[in-house]
């Protein structure tokens, strides 16, 4: 983790961070109004921006700002834990696959390249249109199984470095376990010799770009920070 806080240009991307999760905590405090509710479908329908509606109203005269600032729980909430799936996935694949190698090496990698090769917003769009009303949890394990083919591959070309290290050796002599090599001493490595840095920037960088299937068509009356975004 200090190899992360070391880098030049993280204060701009932790400030913009933590103002949103801030956002999204405080929502209940500085949203104005319900973001649900149709404030007067007749006057306010798509009312400019005031000092009254922040970023105005949308065609259903909903406060855009309490739609905003409730819908980045949601974003939120759908990127971090599904980048967690999908780095807790990509790394006890590529570790397993780095590790061992041969025909396991060669079964998990053509597994990641036939992965790596499907549209991923093509299948998240389907798992949505099909199941109606697709679960918060269900959405958050399909993003995850979609997106750790990358993740797999960093993790496993860095222990494919450690596992001639001398004290990978050392521990294999003394007779630890494979597991107990894979996951007390090579994933649990300082970041200046692991995978630490490109698992946790891989898992930053996919979270950045998970796509918004919670804007559904059928979820268009919940509030969704990424909805016109994602259409």
């Amino acid at each position: 983790m200090a190899a992360l806080f070391s880098a030049p240009d993280h204060d701009l991307g932790l400030g913009i961070l933590v103002f949103l999760v801030l956002v999204a905590v405080a929502a209940p405090l500085i949203a104005p109004f319900d973001p649900n509710k149709q404030l007067d479908i007749v006057h306010l329908k798509n009312h400019s921006p005031s000092w009254t509606f922040l970023l105005g109203t949308d065609v259903l005269s909903r406060d855009v700002w309490s739609r905003t600032v409730y819908g980045a729980r949601v974003s939120l909430g759908i990127g971090a834990l599904g980048a967690l799936v999908a780095v807790a996935l990509g790394t006890f694949v590529g570790a397993v696959a780095g590790y061992y190698q041969r025909w396991i090496d060669a079964v998990l990698m053509r597994g990641v390249d036939v992965g790596l090769a499907l549209p991923r917003i093509f299948i998240l769009l389907m798992a949505v249109a099909l199941w109606d009303g697709l679960p918060f949890a269900a959405l958050i394990i399909v993003i995850g199984l979609t997106s750790w083919f990358g993740t797999s591959r960093l993790v496993r070309a860095e222990v494919l470095s450690l596992r001639q290290r001398d004290f990978v050796v050392a521990a294999r002599a003394l007779g630890a376990g494979s597991g107990r090599v894979i996951f007390r001493h090579v994933l649990r490595t300082p970041p200046r010799r692991s995978s630490s840095p490109p698992r946790w920037a891989s898992g930053t960088c996919s979270c950045s770009k998970r796509p918004c299937p919670s804007s559904d068509r059928r979820q268009a009356a919940g509030p969704d920070l990424g909805q016109h975004d994602c259409r």
